[in-house]
């Protein structure tokens, strides 16, 4: 399953915050998805009465490779839960140039459903776990948006939040210009 989004931002900055070596910002998304993905269970009468701990067991962020003016960033990650619908997922994190300024951030994921998942309805599982994988690349998109911007405005790149120079996107005009 693939999910898909933009950012305004040059793929060489979003490449470049993706290289950074803490990806210990990228692990906690997946564990904060993981608890959205528990409180989603619930939700749609597939999780158990009791609140899950939405942990995963292993988190792998593996080796980046550049590609075609991008990066793809392999993800793993196992579940800690006994009766949760996907016991491993694998997705690919990627990164492409759309134009000069835009970026396409997208997840393509497979997952291996748990042997003791308690979801019979496949369509159902499959829903959700495209619900899970969209919630997944909202978080990372969140906290790289974060990240350029970085504290009181500034931004990773060194160029200022917003000016003459560097106009807000939704055509707002920058009151300090």
């Amino acid at each position: 399953m693939r999910s898909y989004l933009e950012l305004d931002q040059p793929c060489g900055t979003v490449t470049a915050l993706l290289l950074q070596v803490d990806r210990g910002w990228l692990t906690a998304v997946v564990e904060e998805s993981a608890r959205w993905e528990g409180d989603l269970l619930v939700r749609v009468g597939l999780g158990p009465p009791h609140p899950r701990t939405g942990r995963r067991d292993t988190i792998t962020v593996g080796p980046p490779a550049l590609i075609g003016g991008g990066l793809l960033l392999p993800l793993s990650w196992r579940s800690a839960e006994r009766l949760t619908p996907f016991s491993r997922v694998e997705a690919d994190l990627q990164a492409a140039p759309l134009g000069p300024d835009l970026t396409q951030l997208s997840i393509n994921a497979r997952y291996q459903p748990s042997a003791r998942s308690e979801v019979p309805d496949r369509a159902l599982r499959h829903r959700v776990a495209e619900a899970v994988v969209a919630d997944l690349l909202r978080r990372v998109a969140s906290g790289l948006r974060a990240r350029m911007e970085g504290p009181a405005g500034a931004r990773a790149d060194g160029l200022p939040a917003r000016g003459p120079d560097r106009p807000d996107p939704s055509g707002t005009p920058d009151p300090s210009a």
